[in-house]
């Protein structure tokens, strides 16, 4: 149905019933047809930009972590005008939304925002992405002294993916080191 809307292949009363969400066809494709229209048709993208904004938060977080989901999709989600509080977490673990998407938005993200991509694995291994965010007015004294740690000692690096993320077994951890020597009292 898509590839029907792209090229305007339909009637105008099925692009009205698309642009409110009421075409018999799965979840993640509905998404796909609503953020093409919300993004490329003058005509029906104003309703399609509603109905985005309404639309069911389950369906909407599993095409956000979905590796499979359109990129415009995903960008369209990640837009600082269009993102939702909700699907963020889902957004910033989706291998398939871009490392330099991520870091574009991160040096002017909002304070929520902030807090939710400290929080993210993925935001926490990227150079690139702790690069921008350390540049964030929005990040508090501490935050910023963290990610500047981080960066200097080399301890981030791209991940990939999440698969690659969640294969590290707990022996390849690198262990704290300690601040301060043990007490010579506690030796035995």
């Amino acid at each position: 149905m898509i590839d029907l809307i792209r090229a305007s292949a339909v009637p105008s009363n099925l692009m009205q019933a698309a642009a409110r969400g009421a075409l018999a066809v799965p979840p993640g494709e509905m998404i796909e047809i609503l953020v093409y229209l919300a993004t490329h048709n003058r005509v029906f993208g104003q309703q399609a930009r509603l109905t985005l904004a309404g639309w069911d938060e389950v369906s909407s977080r599993a095409a956000a972590s979905d590796p499979n989901t359109s990129k415009e999709v995903l960008e369209y989600f990640i837009s600082a005008k269009n993102l939702r509080p909700a699907l963020l977490p889902a957004l910033l673990e989706n291998p398939s939304l871009a490392e330099g998407t991520l870091a574009d938005g991160a040096g002017s993200a909002s304070r929520e925002v902030v807090e939710t991509m400290l929080k993210s694995g993925r935001i926490n291994h990227s150079e690139k992405i702790l690069s921008s965010l350390s540049s964030n007015p929005n990040l508090t004294g501490i935050e910023a002294s963290n990610i500047k740690n981080k960066l200097a000692s080399g301890m981030v690096a791209p991940v990939s993916s999440q698969a690659e993320e969640d294969s590290v077994e707990d022996d390849d951890v690198m262990p704290e080191i300690a601040d301060e020597p043990a007490s010579p009292n506690l030796r035995q």
